[in-house]
């Protein structure tokens, strides 16, 4: 997967999800494995191709599994990575990547999407 360390300069053209979701993962594989996270995939294969560009998509998906990854630092077992592709009720492609970390707290959730104040620190005063 070179191209998600490089600037994109793909076009838009028709991708498919769980090629690109199974890239990441094999990608973070040992990684995972390192930190003693159980991935568990769902990827439905009644899916149509996306328009967007691959490596977008790509760094994406990467980028949650890392927050997902940094957020299940803090607990001690049971570290489970869950990814989902599915068609929604409106027929459109749905991505869901869940995992058993801390979260953030009832009292930061409503200052996540505050542009003052990174969310990782939201996560890490908790």
């Amino acid at each position: 997967m070179p191209g998600i360390v490089r600037k994109d300069t793909q076009e838009s053209a028709q991708v498919d999800i769980n090629k690109v979701i199974l890239a990441v993962f094999d990608l973070m594989r040992i990684e995972l494995q390192n930190c003693d996270i159980k991935v568990f995939t769902e990827l439905s294969d009644q899916l149509p191709p996306a328009n967007g560009r691959e490596v977008q998509l790509q760094q994406v998906v990467f980028n949650l599994v890392m927050n997902a990854k940094e957020a299940m630092q803090a607990v001690p077992t049971a570290r489970e990575l869950r990814v989902r592709s599915e068609l929604n009720d409106a027929g459109q492609i749905q991505v869901s990547i869940e995992d058993s970390g801390t979260g953030i707290s009832s009292t930061d959730i409503q200052r996540v999407f505050d542009p003052t104040r990174p969310w990782r620190k939201l996560v890490a005063t908790r």
